[in-house]
């Protein structure tokens, strides 16, 4: 589901649920044995450019499923989108050296 931005929390308690602003990007992580797709809410393909993503996805127990999350990179403590847009780059060879240098985690 979509934030939606406010001026000011609810104040009928008990009646909401709140999770922090993360700064990255929405991911749809989807698995079906050893294969493993990762995709942007809109449906643009993201695990070429998150393969450490893809191999953890792939890794987890459970043949088949799917999971909605955000793609976020912790650099020195906090979280960078600066560094997530550094990953959207066309060359395999820096997306690769990025992986391992700032590696990226899916928050469920």
């Amino acid at each position: 589901m979509e934030a939606k931005a406010a001026e000011a929390l609810p104040d009928d308690t008990g009646q909401w649920q709140y999770e922090p602003k993360w700064d990255g990007f929405r991911g749809l992580a989807f698995k079906a044995g050893d294969e493993v797709e990762l995709r942007a809410k809109s449906g643009k393909p993201l695990g070429r450019y998150f393969p450490e993503v893809v191999a953890m996805v792939r890794e987890l127990k459970g043949e088949g499923f799917v999971v909605d999350g955000e793609l976020v990179i912790d650099v020195d403590g906090s979280l960078s989108f600066d560094a997530l847009q550094m990953r959207l780059h066309p060359a395999e060879s820096r997306i690769r050296k990025l992986s391992v240098e700032t590696p990226a985690k899916l928050i469920l």
